[in-house]
């Protein structure tokens, strides 16, 4: 968890693992100038739903995080002004609640956390846009979603690249800056060098990892297993392309986490929520549990031997 508390008026919670749950963050300086913010993994929730029973605030916002039944139960029961933007499959169920808005798609394609939220700001007025904002959200819709690859759109995987450079304060504060200019969104000629930096740096990850993956049963189905705690989503998706697994799980034992991908009719969220976790048809994870450590080592040996 990474938080920002000035005992402002407005709380953004958002998830810290990617670009989608830092554009909430920026939107939220856009557009209140001043805001608290808490960054949280998935399985934090619990750690998240006790700060805010015990602080009070004007506004508070869910961006980009599914949310577990009880946790669900509490936030409804809470006498706060609260609201929930989300746009994981896994995650639909709470529109049950009317402090949740769960779309996996807006205006006929695929969606994003930043997209709805952005999409709400603008509608209350909260939020006065240019070209450089709405192309900024548009990126992390496209990367989020993995429209990009489709789209060929280089400039969503850069900024994604970016995040990874700067990590997330700096990413935070530099785009909260940027993002008031009225030109179209462009990288900067320094970042441009760092981002072409470390590309050449994921690529040579991406094919040490390609070289190291093991195949093993799991859920019925062929997985291409390789360790790494960086990069996955990259990883994953390189990996997710070969033709002799279903789909690809990168295990992050840093982070006690397992990450998922795909590229076909296979939906790894349904095998994330499984074993405790969540995400979309393509893209999931969950927490890599000391249970299913050993699980997941057994696979691999026994396919080793």
């Amino acid at each position: 968890m990474e938080k920002i508390i000035n005992n402002n008026k407005i709380l953004i919670i958002s998830h810290i693992g990617d670009i989608d749950g830092m554009g909430a963050v920026i939107l939220g300086y856009l557009a209140f100038k001043n805001i608290d913010y808490l960054l949280i993994e998935v399985n934090e929730q619990q750690e998240m739903l006790n700060f805010i029973k015990e602080i009070d605030y004007e506004r508070i916002y869910i961006c980009d995080l599914g949310i577990e039944n009880q946790i669900g139960d509490e936030i409804n029961l809470l006498n706060k002004n609260i609201l929930l933007f989300d746009h994981h499959i896994s995650n639909t169920y709470v529109n049950k609640y009317s402090f949740a808005t769960v779309e996996v798609t807006l205006n006929g394609r695929k969606t994003s956390g930043t997209e709805l939220f952005y999409d709400y700001l603008v509608r209350e007025k909260f939020l006065k846009t240019n070209n450089r904002i709405i192309d900024f959200v548009e990126l992390i819709r496209s990367y989020d979603t993995w429209d990009w690859q489709s789209d060929k759109n280089l400039m969503a995987k850069d900024l994604t690249t970016l995040f990874n450079i700067l990590g997330t304060t700096l990413f935070i504060n530099y785009f909260t800056k940027d993002l008031i200019k009225e030109e179209n969104f462009i990288f900067s000629n320094e970042h441009q060098f760092l981002i072409d930096l470390k590309e050449k740096e994921i690529n040579e990850v991406i094919m040490k990892c390609n070289n190291a993956m093991i195949k093993i049963d799991f859920e019925n189905l062929i997985a291409g297993v390789v360790f790494s705690d960086r990069y996955s989503s990259l990883i994953g998706s390189y990996l997710s392309s070969n033709q002799e697994i279903d789909f690809a799980m990168v295990i992050k034992m840093n982070e006690n986490k397992v990450s998922l991908r795909s590229n076909n009719e296979i939906n790894v969220s349904i095998i994330a929520k499984k074993y405790g976790g969540g995400g979309h048809k393509n893209a999931a994870g969950f927490p890599l549990t000391n249970k299913m450590k050993k699980t997941l080592l057994n696979l691999i040996v026994d396919n080793l031997n």
